[in-house]
């Protein structure tokens, strides 16, 4: 008996009396236990939740961000359907009607809270009536489809190219919603924040494959987006682990067949793991919760933790066998000597499992005490089904032993070996910890998307659509708050969006701007966002009967949403992309004001340069245009430009005769009105006051007896008069940039140029409140950012999930130290015992090191598993092994590695080995899983074996120094 048997009656009395009872009352038990599985079994199949928000803390202000702004614009999580023409491009009637199919269908699927795409966008256009009035023409963008039989194909043929034509003219779905070249769309589905992003994301697939049977188009369809990356990676995960867990089962049967070398022990091991997985798994159902990305792992860490008992107690009473014993003198023998080190090894996992409620993620403490639950069931189960079996199984004992020779040999060898190096043994141990220490600092978390599968499968084929197509799949989306209606709030919205696209990485940034621009274009003949607040006003009104803008602001026009699309489908440099753009973008939120330009001085004509400056540089930017700030200086010099005279008569004309803003005495007055506009143009510049002057004079005479009316009408003619000349001064302007970037320039390069130098010739000027002295204010604007979208959800869930462990880990050392310092009466003993756990997870972690495994959710389990699985080995090492004197040590170890060390050898293999088989999973965590738990498993037992004896040697001498000290 070792020392430590004798100091804990309590553990041995405990394992006893229960076993006695299994012992005793062998068939009522079995029969209990099965009649219960029987029960319990329906009750197994348990619900997945792959929602990764919940790996966040309830109070993260990422998540709580993210949720505000799904409730606020209609979900942020975006499920991409797209849709690729096999041959040509996606405007054929059977094409353009799957697509509208989708978009019409895809609403009515629960969690779906909106789609969008380009054939139910509605289209502005420009059409000149019969008297020559420009009006706005507001239709559909795609239009009815020909019905079949309706039409000749040559009529199809040029409905089809008219539809083509106008919809890859639309800047703003090009590349967004449609391919440049036409050979693919896309069908945007917005979850509702409250969706099951699994079940929906399903549904999705499966009505978007039912439309596209039905409808014929000869289309490949792509799903892309976190939503499908999550559904995909549960789906395939399940599969892997139905396929694989048939050889993972024959693996590990074979390998106990040949360890144990019997069946029937065998049989019993596996019983009790497989009914205690059966019991935690019904328990789980009944209690109506769901497994997480974490407690899927459950049945596997089971396997792991769960089987070390069981095979620990039956190698124990076939060691007892084997050595004469007869049936239930073994089985009473195991359960008094081993017994007691299952129960302390099993409340050493308990306490680390529990330490995870130090951890501020539910699942994840939720995951502790499911899995501390887990393992104080197996332990009752191991207690009570391996005896009972043992008694009822005819188990026949070896006179030879189970171990063979050879392996006994080799273990009495290796550690040996390592006790006699002494020294040398500690610096190869301390060498080996340092560079294990090296490599597990370079463990990155994980960020690429596209690694987790193999290389043909769906979710990596879809990435590669969706970036030789569009550019990517990955959004990052940006919250400006404020008067979004104002025209200030808005033009700052136009300078983010150049300043996101002027980011290498950025494909390209949706804002209400750009939207407001193009209504702009067609209702008022100038693509940009006016600075008059009316005439905003007006303009968005009109946006926000689309669907699609509904996405972009809510109902009061104080928030509005920026969705930025990120290249590749790295979500770390995605979540790099956001921060950058908010760190680059926050000055554009200090409070703003509005003042007319004519109060302005020269600090804020040179403020109001430097701004425009910087916003072309961004749009060149975007573009890769490298222009000086001496070649931009000369962009905004005073330029003289010839008079248009043409021009501005055409502008009085059309106000004063077609209009008739102000009726004239005679229309034959107006060339000599004209030529005195012209004139004061040419002096020293007409004002609105110099104006109303000269159309008084040829006015009727009932004009000026309302001189309110004449006021305003005159302001009218003033504005178009102005916006001629002013035009005159931009085109010139325009040319000076197009010198510089070229004639063959982008037109969305262009437009935007075009938009900036516009503002010089506003009456109205926007500034920085500070940048204005002086001046009336007209208006003031108070603004705000919050950058937000899955890449930062992602990247907060890595940094939580490692900054979690790390503090779990610590708790769990801690307590374990505790619990084995109380156990063996002594802190260096458990320090001892601590070592093989500790360098088993240096070890696992340097591998991940050196093999570029990233930290996830699924490997930051193999950190519970390294100690559980390290210190259950040292636990029955030890208590066997005790502290013998130096005479005593080798028959002592002899008999430890016969009994004990071979069941951790049996143990280690079996699971380690059997585990090992998910590295033939389709979906690199599983494979990780696999790897770093076989790894976890060996490398333990290797440890255990070779170095504790050594170190229990001299811990032996040390204590009996210690007691015969004076």
């Amino acid at each position: 008996m070792s020392p430590f048997e004798s100091r804990n009656p309590l553990l041995r009395s405990l394992s006893r009396a229960v076993g006695g009872v299994a012992v005793r009352h062998r068939y009522l038990v079995l029969a209990v236990v099965v009649l219960s599985t029987a029960l319990l079994a329906p009750f197994a199949k348990v619900e997945q939740d792959d929602d990764v928000l919940r790996f966040l803390p309830d109070d993260d202000e990422s998540v709580l961000l993210f949720r505000e702004l799904g409730e606020r614009f209609h979900g942020l999580s975006i499920a991409i359907v797209g849709v690729e023409a096999l041959e040509g491009d996606v405007f054929t009637v059977s094409r353009l009607g799957l697509l509208r199919s989708l978009a019409q269908q895809l609403r009515a699927v629960d969690g779906v809270a909106a789609v969008t795409g380009f054939t139910e966008l509605v289209d502005v256009t420009e059409s000149v009536t019969e008297r020559g009035e420009e009006m706005s023409d507001v239709r559909e963008l795609v239009g009815d489809l020909p019905k079949p039989g309706e039409r000749s194909t040559a009529e199809i043929d040029a409905a089809m190219a008219a539809i083509r034509a106008r919809v890859l003219s639309r800047e703003h779905i090009v590349d967004n919603l449609v391919s440049r070249e036409g050979h693919a769309a896309l069908v945007l589905c917005q979850l509702h924040p409250d969706a099951d992003v699994k079940k929906t994301a399903d549904a999705i697939r499966a009505k978007a494959s039912a439309l596209e049977q039905a409808h014929e188009a000869q289309v490949t369809l792509h799903y892309a987006g976190a939503p499908f990356i999550g559904s995909f990676a549960a789906e395939q995960t399940r599969e892997d682990l139905l396929r694989l867990s048939p050889f993972v089962a024959l693996v590990v049967l074979l390998i106990m067949v040949l360890t144990a070398r019997s069946f029937l022990a065998v049989l019993v091991v596996l019983a009790s793991v497989g009914i205690g997985i059966v019991w935690v798994l019904a328990g789980i159902g009944l209690s109506g919760r769901s497994l997480t990305l974490v407690s899927s792992s459950l049945p596997a860490l089971l396997v792991a933790l769960g089987s070390a008992y069981s095979v620990h107690l039956v190698a124990s009473v076939l060691h007892a066998l084997d050595s004469g014993a007869s049936r239930e003198e073994a089985v009473y023998r195991a359960l008094e000597h081993t017994g007691p080190p299952i129960l302390l090894a099993g409340l050493t996992t308990i306490a680390g499992f529990l330490s995870f409620l130090v951890m501020d993620v539910l699942p994840m403490s939720e995951f502790g005490v499911l899995m501390a639950t887990a393992t104080a069931v197996v332990l009752l189960l191991t207690l009570l089904v391996v005896p009972a079996i043992c008694m009822v199984l005819p188990v026949r004992a070896r006179a030879e032993g189970r171990a063979p020779k050879w392996a006994l040999a080799a273990m009495l060898s290796a550690a040996a070996g390592v006790s006699r190096a002494g020294w040398r043994a500690a610096v190869l141990i301390v060498l080996l910890a340092g560079g294990a220490l090296y490599f597990a600092s370079t463990v990155r978390t994980h960020t690429e998307n596209r690694t987790l599968f193999s290389p043909d499968s769906e979710p990596v084929l879809a990435d590669l659509f969706m970036e030789e197509r569009f550019g990517g799949s990955l959004f990052v989306q940006i919250e400006v708050s404020g008067d979004i209606r104002s025209p200030m709030v808005m033009r700052q919205l136009d300078r983010l969006g150049a300043i996101a696209e002027s980011e290498p990485d950025v494909v390209n940034a949706q804002t209400l701007a750009s939207i407001i621009a193009i209504v702009g274009e067609t209702m008022l003949g100038e693509k940009r966002v006016p600075s008059a607040r009316e005439t905003m006003g007006g303009l968005a009104a009109f946006a926000y009967s689309d669907d699609t803008v509904r996405l972009l602001v809510d109902r009061d026009w104080q928030h509005t949403l920026v969705q930025i699309k990120v290249k590749g489908s790295d979500m770390g440099r995605a979540a790099e992309v956001g921060h950058r753009i908010g760190q680059r973008a926050a000055h554009l939120w200090q409070p703003r004001v509005a003042v007319l330009r004519t109060s302005l001085d020269d600090e804020g004509r040179r403020i109001e340069q430097e701004e425009l400056s910087e916003h072309l540089r961004w749009l060149l930017a975007a573009y890769e245009v490298k222009v000086s700030d001496e070649q931009l200086q000369h962009v905004f010099e005073d330029i003289q430009v010839a008079l248009p005279r043409e021009g501005v008569l055409k502008a009085l004309e059309l106000s004063l005769i077609e209009d008739e803003l102000v009726y004239l005495k005679d229309a034959t007055a107006l060339p000599a009105l004209g030529a005195e506009v012209l004139a004061a143009l040419e002096g020293d510049g007409l004002s609105r006051d110099e104006l109303l002057a000269i159309i008084s004079r040829y006015a009727e005479p009932s004009e000026l007896e309302n001189p309110e009316g004449m006021k305003a009408g005159v302001a009218a003619v003033f504005t178009s008069v102005m916006d001629v000349v002013q035009e005159a001064s931009r085109e010139k302007r325009s040319a000076k940039v197009l010198e510089l970037i070229g004639e063959d320039a982008p037109k969305k390069l262009r437009d935007g140029v075009q938009r900036v130098l516009w503002n010089l010739s506003d009456p109205v000027v926007f500034l920085p409140e500070g940048a204005v002295a002086g001046a009336a204010i007209l208006e003031r604007q108070q603004m705000s950012m919050q950058v937000s979208g899955y890449p930062m959800i992602y990247e907060a869930m890595n940094l939580s999930v490692a900054r979690n462990q790390w503090n779990s880990l610590a708790a769990s050392a801690l307590a374990v130290f505790i619990i084995l310092a109380f156990f063996f009466r002594s802190p260096l003993v458990a320090l001892v015992a601590l070592l093989p756990a500790g360098l088993t997870l240096l070890l696992t972690f340097a591998i991940m090191g050196l093999g570029r495994i990233p930290m996830d959710v699924g490997t930051s389990m193999i950190a519970g598993i390294a100690l559980g699985v390290g210190i259950d080995y040292a636990v029955h090492f030890l208590w066997n092994f005790g502290l013998p004197a130096k005479d005593e040590a080798q028959d002592a170890l002899q008999k430890t590695l016969g009994a004990t060390g071979w069941g951790i050898v049996i143990n280690a293999l079996e699971v380690g080995l059997g585990l090992s088989v998910l590295v033939f999973g389709t979906v690199l965590p599983m494979k990780n899983f696999g790897l770093l738990t076989g790894a976890a498993m060996l490398i333990s037992a290797i440890c255990t074996l070779t170095l504790l004896p050594g170190l229990t040697r001299a811990l032996a001498s040390r204590l009996a120094t210690k007691r015969t000290a004076p």
